[in-house]
């Protein structure tokens, strides 16, 4: 598969209903989670206007996943809340952007999710080939005894 068709356009509309134009479906922000997880480039378009609201929809799957496991302090988030939107903002700018280990590391491990699914793509064309070549050895072992 190629980068441009693991890309995902995601609809959203107005009744906040999530549609996969690549599958024909209706999805839930869970499965959204699951499609980025699975290394998916997922653009959610608003179905009227077009804007892209993919940041916001992230958001709410993040803030969905958080809410099941609680692993932030209620206080932290409220203080996050209370604070003005630039907080992330600038959180992102001083630890993420800028952290050019992090960048790497990320680069790193998109490195070898690739290789992994490489490798278990070869993985299955083997066991396709040593079906083949067993069948092939059976019919030759047919028109040996046949001829």
């Amino acid at each position: 598969m190629t980068k441009i068709e693991m890309k995902k356009i995601i609809k959203r509309y107005k009744n906040r209903k999530l549609y996969d134009t690549g599958s024909s479906s209706y999805i839930t922000l869970h499965d959204i989670g699951s499609m980025v997880k699975e290394g998916l480039d997922v653009l959610v378009l608003d179905s009227q206007t077009g804007e892209d609201l993919t940041q916001v929809i992230l958001a709410q799957v993040l803030l969905g996943e958080e809410k099941k496991v609680a692993k932030m302090p209620r206080a932290l988030l409220q203080e996050i809340m209370a604070s003005s939107s630039e907080v992330l903002t600038d959180f992102y700018k001083k630890r993420v952007a800028s952290n050019r280990d992090v960048r790497l590391f990320l680069e790193w491990a998109r490195e070898i999710k690739n290789l992994h699914q490489t490798v278990s793509r070869l993985e299955n064309r083997v066991k396709e080939l040593e079906a083949s070549q067993i069948k092939l050895q059976a019919a030759n072992r047919n028109e040996t005894q046949n001829g």
